[in-house]
């Protein structure tokens, strides 16, 4: 069984060696973020102090913040809740790397995918909001984050990378988009809450120990439900996880078809027994209109 790596990329370690990783040209925004105006926007590029609580300025200057840069919060231990503009159009990748105390992100941000290690280590994180614009969750954006429970994807969401959910331990339940494409290697590695995972029809492609597996190998708890003879049933048979087919319908809902069959037993007789009900009032009337 391969181990999964911890990997804290280059660029973080620069941001350890220069320090907050904004130059000295940066001006300060109430007291807390620290930018640069360049051209006709303004960019995020650090913070100063201890922030617990950031609401992004959707201008500053009379410009529009467009962009977070990367490692812009790294490591800001102290801050719990960050809320994202509309206004925002590219966040960096480690924007918000090891913001331990980090518990609520509201991404309101017209960003089309969290970018790779957006959010990696954020150990506290619970609650995660995301724009219907996004279509892609990069590699390592929720890593490690193992105090999420839940995590509705957006409708729009076509892929999702790898190891961007390893290490969710608390994570239990998982709603996929009804238009997912692609799930890389080790997307859902060591989620050990997990117990069921609905995987669509649109799903292409799935990687080796995405969902399913930890360190301690496969694990008997997860159960992937979806249609059969698809890439769902195919990558639980080959890789020794449980499988439960399913049915789906055109509201998105699904059932098990063992409930399908029963459904449609009992649609069948409803239909034969008002048809006899039909027949015999039908024919009481004419009865009634032979006799004297």
């Amino acid at each position: 069984m391969k181990k999964l790596k911890f990997i804290v990329p280059a660029i973080a370690a620069a941001v350890m060696m220069s320090g907050n990783g904004f130059g000295s040209h940066a001006l300060d925004y109430c007291g807390s973020l620290t930018y640069i105006v360049s051209g006709n926007e303004a960019v995020i590029t650090g913070y100063k102090g201890s922030p617990e609580v950031i609401e992004l300025p959707s201008q500053i200057e009379g410009k529009p913040v467009t962009e977070i840069r990367e490692n812009a919060f790294y490591k800001c231990s102290t801050l719990k809740e960050i809320v994202i503009p509309e206004s925002v159009s590219k966040i960096g990748n480690y924007a918000f790397f090891e913001c331990t105390s980090l518990e609520t992100a509201g991404i309101n941000a017209k960003v089309s995918y969290v970018p790779e290690g957006a959010f990696y280590g954020c150990e506290s994180l619970k609650n995660v909001s995301l724009n219907t614009n996004i279509s892609s969750v990069e590699d390592y954006a929720f890593f490690g984050c193992r105090s999420i429970e839940k995590f509705d994807f957006p409708v729009s969401v076509t892929d999702i990378g790898a190891y961007s959910f390893a290490g969710c331990t608390g994570l239990a339940n998982v709603k996929l988009s009804g238009k997912l494409k692609t799930i890389e290697p080790y997307s859902f590695y060591n989620c050990t809450e997990l117990e069921k995972i609905n995987l669509p029809e649109s799903l292409l492609s799935i990687g080796q120990y995405a969902i399913g597996f930890s360190d301690s190998g496969i694990s008997d708890n997860v159960t992937i439900t979806g249609i059969s003879d698809s890439i769902a049933e195919y990558y639980a048979e080959s890789s020794g996880v449980k499988f439960k087919s399913r049915i789906y319908y055109e509201n998105g809902s699904i059932i098990s078809e063992k409930t399908a069959a029963g459904l449609l037993g009992w649609l069948a007789f409803a239909i034969v027994y008002a048809l006899l009900m039909y027949i015999i009032i039908l024919k009481s009337r004419q009865r009634k209109q032979v006799m004297p």
